[in-house]
């Protein structure tokens, strides 16, 4: 690994414990594509309800472009091998399945119909589930809105976020978060995935753009079902996505 940078890193804290409200040294490993990209040795760490950290981040090579990761204290989850680093980009066959289940899901909560469902694709991934690169894919759709924090375009906007799973080319709704934004916007998007509570299985970190503010969301696997386990919001936001 080489050295970067100093960065200022904002870490979603998603229900593991930080050991101190103030301690140096804590160093953290950044996971991306169910893999271990960097580390973290902080010099100086601060934990209000979103922790930051400052610090010399090691990146492994083919990781100095990403600029998303999701964030755990070492010896904390299931440790995972430093292997070379490749993007992975969501095929035909699943972004064909990902509209698929956009179409399933507005269906299954009746709202209003665009008059394209491809037109409202904001944000799809394909998510190497633990470790299988065609496990799952997960897909943010919006009906006159924007993938950011600020108000809705419309009063009749609204969020849907679908996440799939099966694959190569065929996949099965297993999850759906539909937001209306006349109970408040709330648009959500992948981040990323770690299996933080190491019980050999990934879990899920989403990301939701509100009026004001961003947050995240965590999904587990409860009893074989996705299932929110965690929602949190964080202090403050620049406003930029």
């Amino acid at each position: 690994m080489t050295p970067s940078t100093a960065f200022m890193i904002a870490f979603a804290c998603c229900g593991f414990d930080i050991p101190n409200p103030t301690q140096t040294g804590l160093s953290v490993t950044f996971f991306k594509r169910f893999t271990s990209a960097a580390r973290l040795e902080a010099s100086d760490f601060l934990a209000p309800v979103t922790p930051v950290g400052v610090g010399v981040v090691e990146l492994i090579p083919g990781a100095s472009e990403t600029t998303r990761f999701i964030a755990l204290p070492e010896g904390a989850g299931r440790p995972l091998e430093y292997l070379a680093f490749s993007p992975q980009e969501h095929s035909y066959d699943q972004r064909v399945a990902g509209l698929s289940l956009a179409s399933e899901a507005i269906s299954n909560a009746r709202a209003r119909w665009p008059g394209s469902v491809l037109e409202t694709l904001a944000d799809m991934h394909a998510i190497p589930l633990d470790g299988d690169r065609t496990a799952a894919i997960a897909a943010t759709f919006l009906y006159q809105d924007a993938l950011r924090v600020g108000p809705p375009l419309t009063p009749a906007a609204y969020s849907i976020f679908v996440l799939g799973t099966g694959g190569p080319s065929e996949y099965d709704l297993a999850f759906m978060d539909y937001r209306p934004v006349d109970g408040g916007k709330a648009a959500t998007r992948y981040f990323e995935q770690a299996d933080w509570d190491a019980d050999g299985e990934s879990e899920l970190l989403l990301e939701v753009f509100g009026e004001q503010a961003r947050w995240a969301i965590a999904l587990d696997r409860v009893n074989g079902l996705w299932t929110r386990v965690f929602e949190e919001g964080c202090p403050s936001t620049d406003g930029n996505s």
